[in-house]
């Protein structure tokens, strides 16, 4: 799945954070999205996820 971002102001804040990280956009959004769930304390894996949902369900 693509993403595509019409925003200016995120597109800048992705190269920018790729360029600090040394990493692609694509890299960069995975890196900042895990970053910005595991400081929430949510799951960052999709097996994560999956166990949470599961525990919670229950």
């Amino acid at each position: 799945m693509a993403i595509h971002v019409a925003n200016p102001e995120v597109c800048a804040l992705v190269k920018r954070f790729a360029k600090e990280r040394g990493v692609s956009m694509s890299q960069a959004v995975k890196i900042a999205v895990k970053e910005a769930l595991a400081a929430r304390g949510q799951p960052t894996s999709e097996a994560e996820a999956e166990s949470a949902a599961t525990h919670h369900s229950t």
